[in-house]
């Protein structure tokens, strides 16, 4: 898998280079899922397909530890017997990162890595200037949550605006959307 290698975000080999991620511009203002969904992450720069965006870390925690936890909404398994908690670590910005429950609209996947006690941030498709950014959570975290859906008017503006980028920048057309045209 290629990767594109941003200055001070590390990529999927390990390596890392000298600036720091906050130049994607992330910011953290009212998701567009609705008041319910709390507070969004945000994406103030364009960002190519498989670049890593920033770190999910937090408290790490043995399966046991995670169990007993009365607040699991920012726990996340990274594997057996391996669990990060950002909810105490306000300063970790991917823990604003949402699931919208459209798997067309996500923009970034975990890279989880048990070892290291966290997940990269990889975008899995070019992010546009200004883009909420969306994960899949997986079914397990919505067996006991009620999930909401972003509503279809702005998902529409999301994969229009998408569409718009990737046709203006045509190295940037996944071969599956290049079909469709």
């Amino acid at each position: 898998e290629t990767l594109t290698s941003i200055p001070d975000a590390p990529t999927l080999d390990g390596e890392t280079s000298t600036v720091a991620p906050a130049d994607f511009g992330l910011e953290v203002r009212p998701s567009q899922l609705g008041e319910h969904a709390g507070d969004g992450l945000f994406c103030m720069s364009a960002v190519p397909e498989g670049t890593v965006i920033c770190e999910y870390t937090g408290r790490v925690l043995c399966t046991q530890e995670a169990m007993h936890l009365e607040d699991k909404s920012y726990l996340m398994r990274l594997g057996p017997q391996s669990y990060v908690d950002a909810r105490d670590t306000i300063s970790v910005l991917a823990r604003y990162i949402n699931d919208c429950r459209l798997p067309a609209v996500y923009n970034v996947r975990f890279d989880k890595r048990p070892d290291e006690g966290k997940a990269l941030v990889v975008a899995c498709r070019h992010i546009c200037v200004g883009e909420e950014l969306f994960v899949d959570y997986g079914k397990l975290y919505w067996a006991s949550t009620k999930p909401h859906r972003l509503r279809p008017a702005i998902a529409g503006r999301i994969l229009e605006r998408l569409q718009g980028a990737l046709a203006s920048h045509s190295s940037l057309v996944p071969s599956a959307m290049a079909e469709e045209k």
